[in-house]
């Protein structure tokens, strides 16, 4: 089965290294006010492994993980993770530093984002919409606006925000 040119992304964006205590903290934070619960479940095991990496990395948000895995009916696995915290209700802000801003975009794309002549993040809650303004004013301040990006080009220069080849 040939996969999307967004779950490639998605993939490399999984693997990658976490490259500090504050970007973990931000990533974490994008994918829980993504989610909006604490229980995470996928078919994709690489995705509970970075969940879980960053749950470890984070180490002030003193979260506490259980790993399970289960069957559905049709047979097949799904691994999961529960994240417990009394931190995780009080979200931590981002520091105000452009790794950061990227780390949480990075969390948000992983968690709902697509590629197709555009870079779309799918959002639903208003608690992350105040935190993705923060982001989007402290991005603005480095690269000059963001906009919605609709050619190639621009696509390949936002990705460059994150530490993949593309």
């Amino acid at each position: 089965m040939k996969t999307s040119y967004s779950s490639q992304i998605k993939k490399q964006l999984i693997v990658s290294d976490i490259k500090s205590k504050c970007c973990a903290e931000a990533e974490l934070t994008a994918l829980l006010l993504m989610h909006e619960e604490d229980v995470f479940q996928s078919e994709d095991k690489n995705f509970i492994r970075r969940i879980n990496a960053l749950a470890l990395k984070a180490k002030d948000m003193n979260v506490k993980r259980r790993i399970f895995t289960n069957i559905d009916k049709k047979g097949k696995k799904h691994y999961g993770i529960e994240l417990n915290s009394n931190k995780m209700k009080e979200f931590p802000e981002i520091e105000e530093k452009f790794c950061c801003s990227n780390a949480f975009l990075k969390g948000c794309f992983i968690y709902s984002g697509y590629i197709s002549s555009h870079i779309a993040l799918i959002v639903s809650r208003h608690t992350f919409l105040i935190y993705f303004s923060a982001v989007a004013r402290l991005l603005s301040t480095f690269s000059g606006s963001l906009t919605e990006i609709k050619s190639s080009s621009p696509i390949s220069s936002a990705l460059s925000f994150f530490p993949i080849s593309t």
